[in-house]
C-alpha cells in the first residue's frame, strides 16, 4: 500500500489540513536472473547510482533491495518510481524506536533514468516530477514460463519420469532403502542420488509424477506429486470405507454401490518429513533418521517415500497408527506438493521446489504452529543424501526425461546389490568381484576391444584412451573413461 497525504484548506481551523490517503499497489523489486542479486541504490563519494547487491540474492529476505512501483506515462511507457517503507513509532523505556512496516510504502520523491556515458550506461536517480525522456520505459510481458509443466499437458494426470543432475545425466534421483534407518521395525525409504550405470547399486531411476495443483484457472506453478510402487488400476473411490477402495477387495465383490468415478492413484508419495523429524528429535536428540545436516552444520529433513492414495483433492498417507490428510486444493505448497522451477526454461534446467519448514523440535512440541516455514524450499543433494534447503540458491539445478520406459517400482523390488565394481585407470579398467564371469570390453563405435573370463577377483584389463563400455555377464554395462 502507498499512504499519501492529502491537504487542503480548513476554514475552521484556518490552516492547511493534512489527511492520509491509501492506494494499494504491487511494490516490485528487480532480480538478477544469473545470480539472484536484488537491485539497490548505491551511494559512494558524490556518486550514487544503481547496483546489484552481491550480499542481498533470497528472495525471503530482500529487505534491502529497492522497492518501486510502475507509473503510467502516454503512448504505453512507464516510469520506474521508488517507494519508501513506512515507518512506525513505538514507545521504548521512554525513548522513540523506528520500525518498518513493509506492507505500506509513501511515494519516494524519485524517478530512475538512464545515464549516458562514453562505454556503459547507468540507472541513476532524477527528481519525480522532471521532464526527461531517458525516464521513460517500456514494459513487455515474457513468454519464458516460470515452471515446467510436464508433457506440456494440463489434462494429462500422470506420467513416469526421470529427474536427473543438470551436471550429470548419469546421476539420477531415485527411491533408496537405508538399512541404517530403522524406526519402530521398519525400514526407512528416502529419496536419494547415485550413478545409474554403476553396478553396485542398480537403482531404478523410474519416478511416477502425479498431478497435484495443475489443471487450475490462471495457475502457471505445476505442482505434483511423485510415487513408486503406484496402482492406479482402480476409477472408483467409497468415502464410506476405503477397504472398499482396495483392487482386492473389490476383485472379490465388485464396485461397492456408493463408490463414485474418480481417478485413484495408490503408491508410496514422496513427502518432505519435517513433521516427523520435529516429533522423533524431541526424544532423539543425537540419533534422529529423518534429518542430515548441511555444510553449515543446520539439520534438514530428508524427503522419504511414504503409502498413501491420492483421490481427488486429497493425499491421504498412512503411517504406523494414523492416516494423514494431505489438502492438494489450494497453490500453497505442502509436504507432498513438488514443482519444477525454471533456473533457463531453454535450456530446461530447473529446481525442485517445495515446502521448507526449520527444524525445531524444542517449539514443535510447544507449539508447531509457531515453527517457520515457507515455500522456498528446494531439493539439495549434499552429505551422500538428498534434503529440502532454505531458499532458491541453496537448491541443485535438475533436468527431465519424461515419457521414461522404466517401471516406477521401489528400490527394493529391483536386483540384489551387485558386488561387482569397474574402475578406469590409465590405459585400462579394473574389474573386481567378477571371477568366472565374462567380460566384453567396446569402443563408442561398438568395435571388441576384449572379450574375456575373468580368472581371479580383480583384474586390470588394457583399453584405448577414451570412453569405454564394459559389459559383465549377468551384471549389465558401464561406461568407463579411460586415461
Amino acid at each position: 500500500m502507498i499512504v499519501s497525504t492529502l491537504n487542503k484548506w480548513s476554514a475552521t481551523a484556518r490552516d492547511v489540513v493534512g489527511t492520509k490517503d491509501t492506494l494499494v499497489i504491487l511494490p516490485y523489486t528487480f532480480q538478477n536472473k544469473e545470480n539472484r542479486e536484488f537491485v539497490k541504490n548505491y551511494s559512494y563519494t558524490n556518486l550514487e547510482y544503481y547496483i546489484c547487491d552481491k550480499d542481498n540474492n533470497d528472495a525471503a529476505d530482500n529487505g534491502a533491495a529497492q522497492k518501486f512501483a510502475l507509473k503510467k506515462k502516454p503512448g504505453d511507457t512507464y516510469n520506474y518510481v521508488t517507494l519508501n517503507d513506512v515507518a512506525n513509532d513505538y514507545a521504548d523505556n521512554g525513548g522513540i524506536k523506528l520500525t518498518a512496516d513493509k506492507s505500506k510504502f509513501t511515494l519516494g520523491a524519485n524517478k530512475l533514468f538512464l545515464g549516458n556515458s562514453l562505454e556503459n550506461g547507468s540507472w541513476e536517480e532524477m527528481a519525480l516530477y522532471a521532464k526527461d525522456n531517458n525516464s521513460l520505459i517500456l514494459v513487455q510481458p515474457s513468454e519464458d514460463p516460470e515452471y515446467h509443466l510436464v508433457n506440456g499437458d494440463v489434462k494429462a494426470w500422470g506420467d513416469t519420469i526421470k529427474l536427473y543432475r543438470d551436471e550429470n545425466a548419469n546421476q539420477a534421483l531415485y527411491e533408496k532403502r537405508d538399512v541404517k534407518s530403522v524406526v519402530e521395525n521398519d525400514t526407512l525409504s528416502f529419496l536419494n542420488i547415485d550413478n545409474v550405470y554403476d553396478p553396485q547399486f542398480k537403482l531404478n531411476p523410474a519416478i511416477f509424477v502425479d498431478t497435484a495443483y495443475v489443471n487450475r484457472e490462471d495457475n502457471t506453478c505445476w505442482q505434483y506429486l511423485l510415487a513408486v510402487n503406484i496402482d492406479n488400476s482402480v476409477n472408483t473411490y467409497c468415502p464410506d470405507d476405503m477397504e472398499h477402495n482396495d483392487p482386492e477387495w473389490i476383485k472379490e465383490h465388485g464396485v461397492c454401490p456408493h463408490a463414485i468415478k474418480t481417478p485413484i492413484v495408490r503408491g508410496c508419495f514422496l513427502v518432505n518429513l519435517i513433521d516427523t523429524a520435529n516429533i522423533y528429535g524431541a526424544t532423539h536428540l543425537h540419533a534422529n533418521p529423518y534429518v542430515n545436516k548441511n555444510e553449515a552444520g543446520e539439520s534438514r529433513a530428508k524427503p522419504s517415500f511414504v503409502p498413501g492414495i491420492h483421490i481427488k483433492d486429497t493425499l491421504f498417507l498412512f503411517t504406523n497408527d494414523d492416516t494423514v490428510k494431505v489438502d492438494l486444493s489450494t497453490p500453497d505448497f505442502n509436504v507432498a506438493k513438488f514443482a519444477f522451477r525454471y533456473e533457463e526454461a531453454a535450456e530446461g534446467t530447473f529446481k525442485i521446489q517445495t515446502k521448507w519448514k526449520d527444524y525445531n523440535p524444542e517449539q514443535a512440541v510447544k507449539d508447531d504452529s509457531k515453527v517457520e516455514f515457507n515455500n522456498e524450499g528446494y531439493l539439495k543433494w549434499i552429505n551422500g543424501t538428498v534434503v529440502v534447503e532454505n531458499g532458491y540458491n541453496m537448491g541443485d539445478l535438475f533436468r527431465i526425461e519424461e515419457n521414461f520406459e522404466g517401471a516406477p517400482t521401489a528400490n527394493e523390488k529391483a536386483l540384489e546389490v551387485s558386488t561387482v565394481s569397474v574402475v578406469a585407470t590409465n590405459g585400462g579398467v579394473i574389474i573386481k568381484g567378477a571371477e568366472g564371469k565374462n567380460v566384453v570390453i567396446t569402443n563408442v563405435l561398438g568395435q571388441t576391444i576384449a572379450n574375456t573370463v575373468i580368472a581371479s577377483s580383480e583384474v586390470t584389463i588394457s583399453a584405448p584412451a577414451g570412453v569405454v563400455v564394459v559389459a559383465v555377464e549377468g551384471e549389465g554395462a558401464v561406461k568407463a573413461i579411460v586415461k
